[in-house]
């Protein structure tokens, strides 16, 4: 059997306080799973955001639904709505 090391990263503009603390308590209680969190403001684009070491590394990602307007799309830019 192969172990292999879970990464899970959680994107979003406002840290929900309530979703970070149970992700750090679930990574904790398995050593299977790894997970961390990225802030992000709105100079980041997708660009900067897929090119996050962390972004590309990770197995699951949690991203916050509200991260771009559909204005903004065309400029590339992430909102942080």
């Amino acid at each position: 059997m192969i172990d292999m090391m879970i990464s899970i990263v959680y994107v979003d503009d406002d840290i929900d306080n309530n979703l970070s603390r149970y992700l750090g308590e679930f990574c904790s209680s398995d050593p299977q799973f790894a997970c961390s969190e990225l802030k992000f403001n709105n100079t980041d684009t997708y660009l900067s955001l897929l090119n996050n070491e962390d972004i590309r590394k990770s197995n699951i990602l949690l991203i916050d639904s509200r991260l771009f307007k559909e204005a903004d799309a065309a400029s590339n830019q992430l909102s942080g709505e």
